[in-house]
């Protein structure tokens, strides 16, 4: 063995190195602390495991059957489960749902203390009158005592307000009663149970119903936006153009005894700063005939720098004759385009399905189908006829009153699209303003070109002035957020039938607000105003 010599000493010789001391250090114990919140009761864990009531009440009846069988060996219960086993297992749930909830209550029943001192866990119970009934489960005294009704009606069972067993009956008789309203189903409801504050939360259970909440459902509203640019700045009539098509109408080939009998097509533009409009008579909606159509407006109406349409999407499922309007559209994108940029102007769709996008042109349309129906009837006009008609209503049309001239009331002229359109060149160019310099200073041109610049002051002070108000969609709305499930609304089918997709893209006006967004429905992706969607209470 080896070590230090002085280990061979005596032990009082023994050298003590200087970092040991003889004070015993006292060791510091640890101490952990968790905090962990209390577990949920077994049986609530139990009852989350299902959805349904019926399936949570026969699983039950089948366990006291097993209960009872293992107990009673000669006497066991066997076939389909009896009304009696439902019954019982009825009040055993319930039992143990009410001393899960209502342990308060059941010490103040088996205690001799006054219950006008007393404080309840919900302060409705004190109005009810409960008591323990021979199941030991609590009911509802009331004072139905001598009606002429079922025990159950009478002295219904007690169930907690916010539970999920009580959602699950809820539910259940929702269902049982094809999906009837609050009332109906409180009714039937309080006939065997009463939970407190049922009416608020059977509310908010038939809200969450994914049947009834596709035939409820409202879509999604925003506040109406700001007008774009192009319909509050002074232009050349026709400088910004909106384009739709109205039809299909019968047009004769000619005038003779039995004369062929052909679709027709009328292609209405419309300028977006004074709602003048051109209509076109077209025999039949192919790219080259639309082409014509807009050689034809160009030529009489000059360039436009925009000109806007839909996509024609609103004609999908309508009719075999209201699809070619869709294809005109949707499948001559590159046609229009193309012809547009050799024109030297800008062609610009509005997203699919979003009429009210495009109310302009809408509202030309139904304008244009207005006098129409009243003077048309039922005869079938030659093209030269139906051409001169289509131009006669075009005058009516752009005689309309658009806002008062002026407010003095002996004044009986008013304001309307042909103010702008008689008189001015197609090629004429910028003029200066000459609305504020004296008549007897001015020449005769000028005196005109005034007339027709009042016209326009006019115009911002009347006309704009009446674009100021919102009719409907008058308060701002939170956005939908992306990944959001939403119900695609398609107008020609039934609520049930709406297919389920995920926003999967936003798309943002100017003032921040969402107004379009891409929705996936299962391997296609479509872009929709927020108009035509129905965000799920998920």
């Amino acid at each position: 063995m080896k070590g230090p010599s002085w280990l061979t000493f005596d032990r009082e010789q023994w050298q003590v190195p200087p970092q040991l001391c003889s004070a015993v250090v006292e060791e510091a114990k640890q101490v952990a602390l968790a905090s962990h919140e209390a577990p949920e009761s077994y049986m609530s864990t139990v009852f989350q495991r299902f959805s349904k009531w019926w399936r949570l009440l026969r699983t039950f009846a089948y366990v006291y059957r097993f209960v009872h069988n293992s107990r009673h060996p000669s006497n066991k219960l066997k076939g389909p489960i009896s009304i009696k086993e439902l019954k019982e297992a009825t009040n055993k749930i319930v039992m143990l749902l009410q001393k899960e909830e209502f342990s308060k209550e059941f010490q103040i029943l088996t205690s001799d203390v006054d219950r006008n001192d007393c404080k309840f866990t919900v302060n409705q119970i004190k109005y009810l009158n409960i008591f323990k009934d021979e199941n030991d489960c609590l009911r509802v005294g009331g004072r139905l005592k001598h009606a002429a009704l079922h025990r159950d009606h009478k002295y219904p069972l007690l169930l907690p307000s916010k539970h999920h067993v009580t959602d699950l009956i809820i539910l259940q008789e929702h269902e049982r009663l094809l999906h009837a309203g609050i009332e109906t189903t409180l009714s039937n409801l309080r006939s065997r149970f009463w939970p407190l504050n049922a009416r608020n939360r059977l509310r908010k259970l038939i809200f969450n119903c994914m049947k009834c909440f596709r035939f409820q459902g409202q879509p999604l509203t925003q506040i109406m936006a700001d007008l774009p640019k192009y319909r509050v700045t002074p232009a050349r009539p026709f400088l910004l153009s909106g384009v739709d098509f109205a039809g299909p109408l019968e047009v004769k080939e000619w005038r003779s005894r039995k004369p062929m009998i052909h679709k027709g097509y009328v292609c209405i533009f419309i300028c977006m700063s004074t709602k003048a409009i051109d209509l076109q008579l077209v025999s039949d909606l192919s790219s080259k005939e639309f082409i014509n159509a807009l050689k034809r407006f160009i030529s009489r109406r000059g360039k436009c720098l925009q000109m806007f349409s839909d996509h024609g999407s609103n004609f999908i499922g309508a009719s075999n004759e209201l699809k070619a309007v869709y294809n005109l559209f949707q499948n001559n994108k590159q046609v229009l385009s193309d012809f547009a940029s050799i024109e030297g102007f800008e062609w610009q769709f509005i997203p699919p399905a979003s009429a009210h996008w495009g109310g302009a042109w809408e509202s030309g349309v139904k304008n244009l189908k207005h006098h129409l129906k009243r003077v048309l009837g039922n005869h079938v006009l030659s093209y030269e006829h139906f051409n001169t008609l289509l131009i006669e209503i075009e005058a009516i049309l752009n005689s309309r009153p658009i806002s008062p001239l002026s407010e003095d009331a002996s004044d009986e002229q008013c304001l309307t699209p042909a103010h702008f359109i008689i008189g001015d060149r197609l090629t004429s160019f910028p003029e200066v303003d000459v609305s504020n310099i004296p008549d007897n200073r001015l020449k005769i041109y000028q005196l005109i070109t005034k007339l027709k610049q009042n016209f326009w002051k006019r115009w911002r002070t009347d006309y704009l002035n009446s674009l100021q108000m919102r009719y409907k969609w008058h308060s701002s709305k939170p956005n939908i957020n992306l990944n959001s499930l939403v119900l695609l609304k398609e107008d020609k089918a039934p609520p049930l039938s709406w297919p389920m997709g995920r926003v999967t893209q936003l798309f943002h006006g100017k003032d921040s607000n969402v107004r379009a967004v891409s929705i996936k429905i299962k391997d296609s992706v479509y872009v929709r105003p927020i108009t035509k969607i129905v965000p799920l209470p998920i």
